[in-house]
């Protein structure tokens, strides 16, 4: 389970400190990843352009702080400077093309704060 491998990673907390920082998922799903940022103490918001994911994530503490959103209207929802740290996995192999791919990055950096 993506859970359990994450919480792996995040024990390392000497090079990656994520507590009280704000945190994006881009295509979180059901939030199990967003969910394992959440337990060890980041302010995390999660994005996919699936609704029936979202309304099945099975974990209530971070369920309202999911989101669907289009991925190209990243810099549409959030402010510049947003966010400490953008996290997406398995989605970038998803869209449509590589130009897509490039509007999505730059909309991501917008939102991302500087050293993030």
């Amino acid at each position: 389970m993506a859970q359990h491998r994450y919480r792996k990673l995040l024990k390392n907390r000497d090079t990656f400190e994520i507590e009280n920082k704000k945190i994006l998922d881009v295509g979180c799903a059901g939030g199990t990843i967003a969910f394992a940022f959440s337990e060890y103490g980041a302010d995390v918001s999660g994005c996919d352009i699936n609704a029936a994911v979202i309304e099945n994530c099975p974990f209530e503490k971070i369920k309202s702080r999911l989101q669907v959103i289009e991925t190209t209207d990243l810099d549409k929802i959030f402010p510049d400077n947003t966010f400490d740290f953008i996290h997406s996995h398995q989605v970038f192999e998803h869209f449509p093309s590589k130009e897509y791919s490039t509007e999505v990055i730059k909309k991501i950096y917008r939102i991302l704060k500087a050293g993030g």
